[in-house]
């Protein structure tokens, strides 16, 4: 019971303290110890690599376009090594590779035939 007493008073203190300083209008950063999480994702991609991404999904160059949401001269382009994807379209592939089969019926889930 001391223990479950001891650890109650420190969050009570703690909370105090923190309601203080926010009333006082003090940088939290600087009175209280604040960690920063960062995730390392700097995925890139060579052409050989985008190509193996789409073969993967088993699609044409057009219909992996549409599932990127890009157009076709971009797919095009990085796998001809005139440009690169960047940003969230990078992150998109890397989790392809990750998980290629959730993205294959993620893929065909997405399919529609137009006559």
């Amino acid at each position: 019971m001391k223990k479950s007493r001891k650890i109650k008073n420190e969050i009570v203190e703690a909370l105090s303290e923190l309601k203080t300083a926010l009333q006082n209008g003090e940088k939290l950063s600087t009175k209280f110890r604040c960690k920063k999480i960062v995730l390392e994702l700097h995925p890139q991609f060579s052409k050989e690599k985008i190509k193996e991404v789409r073969e993967t999904l088993q699609v044409s160059q057009s219909l992996f376009a549409q599932f990127l949401g890009v157009d076709a001269t971009s797919v095009s382009k990085w796998e001809r090594g005139v440009s690169e994807p960047t940003g969230p379209v990078c992150r998109i592939l890397d989790e392809i590779l990750i998980n290629p089969s959730y993205w294959k019926e993620r893929l065909v889930k997405s399919i529609s035939i137009h006559s």
